[in-house]
């Protein structure tokens, strides 16, 4: 019985890195459009500084 209990650890541990990698697209009713233009960044996001470092910057 330990086995079947590893067996399914293991099987639950490879769903969760493929969930990570982003395997989640295959259970997905349609395929994901790689052709359509990306969103925005979030305005949050912008705001907090995950944007681009302004012209010039670190530069001597």
């Amino acid at each position: 019985m330990a086995g079947m209990e590893h067996e399914r650890a293991s099987l639950l541990a490879a769903l969760a890195l493929q969930l990570d990698w982003g395997a989640e697209e295959a259970l997905e009713d349609a395929p994901p459009d790689r052709t359509a233009p990306r969103a925005a960044a979030p305005a949050q996001a912008l705001a907090e500084g995950a944007g681009a470092p302004p012209p010039g910057h670190g530069l001597p």
